[in-house]
């Protein structure tokens, strides 16, 4: 069982490497341009949005 979580774990953490370092990567190709600060703004903004009003 412990195994089992220990691999889950590991694949999380991997799979979050992944997306963390694809986010990296498009941000440094596209020099940190205003679109990409404004869709992140928009997704905290939507996040928040819905913890207030749920």
């Amino acid at each position: 069982m412990a195994n089992e979580r220990e691999s889950f774990r590991d694949r999380y953490r991997a799979a979050n490497q992944n997306s963390r370092d694809q986010v990296d990567g498009f941000l440094k190709s596209n020099g940190g341009s205003w679109f990409v600060w404004v869709s992140i703004g928009l997704i905290v903004a939507g996040v928040v949005w819905s913890l207030v009003a749920g």
